[in-house]
């Protein structure tokens, strides 16, 4: 599947950006990911609310930018940059504690259920299959008789206050009569405040194994021979979309524009609100919501004009920025050769999901603004080129096990 190209880039006032390396040596842009809230039930079957978000996708709620809009213009040569201070600049590395905070975060998402052959106790999976009565006869909703079983994680809250606790203790092929009592205000008029009994049987005792730090797992899941080539190369991602945000907020602070042009305004309005909506689609798609639910769930936006409104006050982050970035490169003269340039392109071609076919990667997205997004990640790496660089002290990473 393809990744969406956008020239957005590491503006701190508009995402948190995450880290690109998780599984891939291939630079490029990354999607911010949503907090994703988590809310139980109440009832004895598992929440259909929301409760983990797919592993690629659009952070945190956006920040509303200017409260008052500056001059725009429709004639480009009305256009003012002052250039303030972008070279010598002092950026700080990674704190090494982040990097180690990562890692262990990515050895996370490998996590596995294993079997073992002892009593569960609170965090532990059981699969379990239950009949609940009332009055000794089967209620709707109340059964899962399925070959499958049900994965139901103690402690979690899933189910009726009882229900998880009274498995604490129980082995694999245990049955457990469950006397409960379901909530004054359950929604259920019939099971309201009504004793039940849920006869349990438990099908196995699982526990959570996060897999250990070590060449042979970053060979099978990373992509890379050994766990110390991914930290490297992970510390150089993070570093990167670090000294760019630092950079970012220096140009930002230390730069002026004048007589904003109407037209670019528009187009980055229209990416921004595209691209947030496309976010909402695909969470809608996921989730089972709709875009503006999804929008406003995942995202804080209370509607689609809330939506527009800050697309169209952060479009004028966004120009400033590329706009500072373009004076720089013309104030000094930055290109970069015919070679460098097709290598850029290659690469992009691939971090977007269209492999070797350039050419479709071109006509999908446009030369231009391929150029353009390349230009100003050049414009980037030369301002932190001429920057001094705090190191950090790298003690705290996850080492492989001997």
């Amino acid at each position: 599947m393809k990744k969406k190209f956008a020239i957005i880039l590491m503006i701190s006032a508009l995402t948190t950006m995450c880290v690109a390396g998780c599984g891939s040596k291939t630079e490029g842009e990354v999607t911010p990911t949503p907090t994703t809230p988590v809310k139980a039930t109440e009832t004895p079957a598992p929440t259909e609310e929301p409760t983990a978000a797919p592993t690629e996708t659009p952070t945190e709620t956006p920040t509303a930018v200017p409260t008052e809009a500056p001059a725009v213009t429709d004639d480009i040569a009305e256009t003012k940059v002052t250039l303030g201070q972008y070279k010598g600049l002092t950026l700080h590395e990674v704190d090494s504690e982040e990097v180690a905070k990562e890692l262990i975060a990515l050895l996370e998402q490998f996590t596995e259920l294993v079997a073992v052959d002892r009593a569960a106790v609170e965090g532990d999976t059981v699969n379990i299959n239950y009949v609940g009565k009332k009055d000794g006869v089967p209620f709707d909703g109340g059964t899962d008789d399925s070959e499958a079983g049900y994965n139901l994680v103690l402690g979690s809250g899933s189910f009726i206050d009882g229900f998880e606790e009274g498995l604490i203790g129980a082995v694999a092929g245990e049955v457990r009569d469950l006397n409960l009592t379901f909530p004054e205000e359950y929604h259920s008029e019939e099971l309201a405040g009504q004793s039940v009994v849920f006869t349990v049987t438990v099908n196995s005792v699982q526990e959570e194994v996060v897999p250990e730090a070590s060449d042979a797992f970053a060979k099978e899941n990373l992509g890379y021979d050994t766990w110390s080539e991914y930290v490297i190369d992970l510390y150089s991602a993070m570093n990167k979309d670090s000294f760019y945000e630092q950079v970012t907020e220096s140009l930002m602070a230390s730069c002026t524009v004048e007589n904003y042009p109407s037209a670019e305004l528009a187009v980055e309005k229209q990416r921004l609100y595209d691209y947030y909506y496309s976010a909402g689609e695909y969470y809608g798609s996921y989730y089972g919501l709709d875009a503006e639910m999804a929008l406003m769930y995942f995202f804080g936006f209370e509607s689609l004009d809330a939506l527009d409104k800050w697309a169209e006050e952060s479009a004028y982050e966004v120009v400033k920025n590329n706009l500072i970035l373009v004076e720089i490169s013309t104030v000094e003269q930055l290109s970069m050769d015919d070679a460098e340039y097709q290598n850029k392109v290659v690469q992009l071609a691939d971090y977007y999901g269209y492999g070797t076919d350039v050419d479709a990667f071109i006509a999908d997205n446009g030369e231009e603004e391929i150029k353009k997004s390349i230009l100003l990640d050049y414009v980037m790496s030369y301002i932190v080129s001429q920057a001094t660089i705090i190191e950090a002290d790298y003690d705290a990473v996850v080492q492989p096990e001997e």
